[in-house]
């Protein structure tokens, strides 16, 4: 019908091309029960518009090679539309949030931090204005955490720990780490440990903990393990000791002593667990 349009208005008739059809993964039509099918939706999730514009144009192209990360640039340099699929092209939300996931570690971290406080303050741990100091730990959270987010609301997400004191522990950390008979007592002894540090790097903390653990005999997740769940309340996360440094040692010695606190008012040792502290394991 276009064609017939140019013709009678006697217009050069261009050359037509369309983009494959896009479908769910069991190839019927795309809709909302799929998922996220407008921008702003994935704006809202937490999808970078760089991710979200790279894995657009893979759909039903290829750069006729096998790289998958590709800047705006690279992509006006390499399209061609003959190379353009004619079958319909799938839908695929996981691969697009590995490209998310790839593209938060890409970015540079202005622009991370750009595209990461609008979540952060939806969360409720940033307010409107940041003075120099919060805007240099927000840096330096983001750089420690960015590789383990797969969207910003992740990243916020993350990031909470960071910004607030009054966590809960990992019901699941509470039950590995925290019924431990002894575990209190181990925690006041990585509080002493941190308190004689003057120098509050990673490096410095890190070595504080290692004579710590060779003193008492322990394996050295027998005081990792319970010292990340009272500084963060999880179970996993970026290396410890660079949560250490990044919380300073007044934040540190407080959630030490919070945990154990929390520990001797909440926790009835069972009479399975060893002492940690009576019995000492292999370094």
């Amino acid at each position: 019908k276009q064609i017939l349009v140019y013709q009678a208005l006697e217009y050069p008739v261009p050359v037509f091309a369309h983009v494959p059809m896009i479908l769910a993964p069991d190839r019927s039509k795309l809709s909302k029960r799929h998922g996220a099918t407008g921008v702003e939706e994935f704006r809202s999730q937490g999808y970078l518009p760089e991710a979200l514009f790279n894995y657009l144009v893979l759909l039903g192209w290829s750069p006729g090679d096998e790289q998958e990360i590709l800047s705006r640039d690279e992509i006006i340099e390499k399209f061609s539309l003959a190379e353009v699929s004619k079958h319909a092209a799938i839908y695929d939300l996981k691969k697009l949030t590995w490209l998310n996931s790839q593209y938060i570690n890409l970015v540079p971290l202005d622009r991370l931090v750009e595209l990461a406080l609008p979540f952060m303050r939806s969360a409720g741990l940033l307010g409107e204005a940041l003075s120099a100091h919060q805007e240099d730990y927000l840096r330096r959270v983001l750089e420690t955490i960015r590789s383990r987010a797969r969207t910003l609301v992740e990243l916020a997400e993350m990031a909470t720990y960071f910004f607030r004191d009054d966590f809960d522990y990992d019901p699941k950390g509470v039950k590995k780490f925290f019924t431990l008979p002894g575990v209190a007592e181990l925690l006041r002894k990585g509080k002493e440990a941190l308190a004689g540090v003057e120098v509050f790097g990673t490096a410095e903390t890190e070595a504080a903990y290692r004579r710590l653990i060779e003193a008492e005999g322990l394996s050295g997740g027998a005081l990792i393990h319970p010292t990340r769940l009272a500084l963060t309340g999880r179970m996993v996360g970026p290396g410890l000791f660079d949560v250490v440094a990044l919380l300073g040692k007044e934040r540190c010695l407080q959630r030490l002593e919070r945990a154990a606190a929390w520990i001797e008012a909440n926790i009835k040792p069972t009479k399975e667990c060893h002492n940690l502290l009576s019995e000492p394991q292999r370094l």
